[in-house]
């Protein structure tokens, strides 16, 4: 997977299996840091989604609860919560 610089700058404290998650969002948070957010590669009944900001990993049982503890957190807005849902489903529609 090659990521720009920017990218990889962000990715440096975030802790990622790439075999179970794929990255949905990076969302910068200041010059130093970002919250990653990643859902499951696989579509069994067990899959997690997972933030991550600054060393702190929390997992969720939805897409939509993940959302709703970013957009309290103001990690993101809940426009962007919204966008990125739809984008989530599309993506597992199509197979990704």
């Amino acid at each position: 997977m090659k990521l720009d610089k920017k990218m990889e700058f962000y990715l440096r404290e975030a802790h990622i299996d790439f075999t179970s998650f794929r990255v949905l969002e990076v969302v910068p948070q200041n010059e130093e840091h970002a919250v990653v957010l990643l859902v499951p590669k696989n579509t069994t009944p067990t899959k997690y989604f997972c933030t991550q900001y600054r060393n702190r990993i929390l997992y969720f049982g939805s897409i939509e609860n993940m959302m709703v503890a970013c957009v309290e957190s103001n990690y993101l807005s809940q426009r962007m919560a919204d966008k990125l849902v739809k984008e989530y489903y599309a993506a597992m529609k199509e197979g990704n």
